[in-house]
């Protein structure tokens, strides 16, 4: 049975490729974080902690980690709630909302990503650094709206049924009174 692996459940199914390397990616993931968006700490002035994959500054930090084939960068303004982290995607997303088809392109391998992902981040720095909570407050509007839009749902369907998204649209209203999605 060294073919088949647990699921949640119980159930048994069939390993996949990914499952042989699980042990590893973490360790994988943290070298090519270094690997790639160690500009942060040489440029920008940010101290990396290993043991939670971040780029750390005492006003906004970047966590990154990994699915299989795509680099996840949280970005938290820490000066705002912690449920106020969004995904990098969603900061490029508004920035690019013209062309948000071709803003995220993944490429073959986890590595070219790391370094897309990376290229994409520091090009972008200065907005996000500068901009800090008034863009996150416009990235957050964009990501609700797209959302409630995506799902094809009032807003009001949306926080009654999602309490994140709840959290998020009473922040919103809090910063913004006038934000009529």
């Amino acid at each position: 049975m060294g073919d088949l692996r647990s699921c949640p459940g119980g159930d048994r199914v069939p390993r996949r490729a990914e499952d042989d390397f699980m042990p590893d990616h973490k360790s994988r993931v943290l070298s090519l974080a270094r690997k790639h968006f160690d500009f942060l700490v040489i440029e920008n002035g940010f101290i990396f902690d290993a043991d939670s994959g971040a780029y750390l500054s005492e006003d906004i930090d970047f966590y990154i980690s990994a699915d299989q084939m795509e680099p996840i960068v949280t970005i938290w303004v820490k000066s705002e709630p912690d449920y106020t982290k969004m995904n990098l995607k969603w900061y490029i997303f508004y920035i690019m909302q013209d062309d948000i088809l071709r803003s995220v392109r993944l490429k073959n391998s986890l590595e070219e990503n790391f370094e897309y992902f990376a290229q994409i981040l520091k090009k972008n720095l200065h907005l996000i650094i500068n901009g800090k909570a008034e863009l996150l407050l416009h990235v957050l509007e964009f990501f609700v709206e797209r959302s409630a839009a995506y799902l094809r749902w009032s807003l009001d369907q949306l926080t009654s049924e999602f309490e994140s998204y709840r959290l998020l649209h009473d922040y919103i209203k809090q910063k913004d009174p006038d934000w009529k999605p």
